[in-house]
């Protein structure tokens, strides 16, 4: 049996655990949409915390 082979029988066996979902969806920011890093408990890729939308409240120059 070659090296590569053995490496390949390695993960043979290999499965997901029945308990974990195998399809990993990403967590959104319900107040904007955007991507969270770290989860919920973390932020979205702008900075804001999981259910709020800072960018929403800035202040349009061109109203007037």
């Amino acid at each position: 049996m070659g090296l590569l082979d053995r490496i390949t029988s390695l993960f043979d066996d290999w499965h997901a655990s029945p308990c974990l979902s195998t399809t990993i969806e990403p967590a959104l920011n319900p107040a904007n949409g955007l991507p969270m890093t770290g989860g919920i408990g973390g932020v979205d890729v702008l900075g804001n915390t999981f259910g709020t939308d800072l960018t929403a409240h800035r202040h349009d120059d061109n109203v007037k």
